[in-house]
């Protein structure tokens, strides 16, 4: 596969996924659970380092960003640093843009 289609391949689904597990309840509801797990270990906790977390968790364009890098560890090896955050934050960006049409 060219590296342009496995790029396409991957902002899709990195906001697949990103959107699964920030806003759908998903099958057997695990997305909310995970969602209310997380708050539940999170409350009472003073801590903006821990809230973050449960903001993060909400957040379709964090996910993906979260998410995007994932992806470009699986499939962008051996491109080197400055194309590596390059390719990293085009992914995030493209997850961006597909929110964005979404929304409207």
């Amino acid at each position: 596969m060219s590296d342009v289609f496995v790029f396409i391949l991957c902002v899709l689904a990195v906001y697949r996924v990103a959107h699964m597990t920030s806003s759908e309840i998903g099958p057997f509801a695990i997305f909310a659970k995970i969602r209310e797990f997380v708050i539940k270990k999170c409350d009472g906790k003073e801590s903006d380092k821990v809230w973050w977390i449960v903001d993060g968790f909400h957040c379709i364009l964090c996910q993906s960003v979260w998410f995007s890098l994932l992806a470009t560890l699986l499939f962008f090896k051996g491109v080197g640093v400055e194309n590596f955050i390059l390719i990293w934050m085009a992914i995030a960006g493209g997850g961006l843009v597909l929110h964005q049409f979404e929304r409207e």
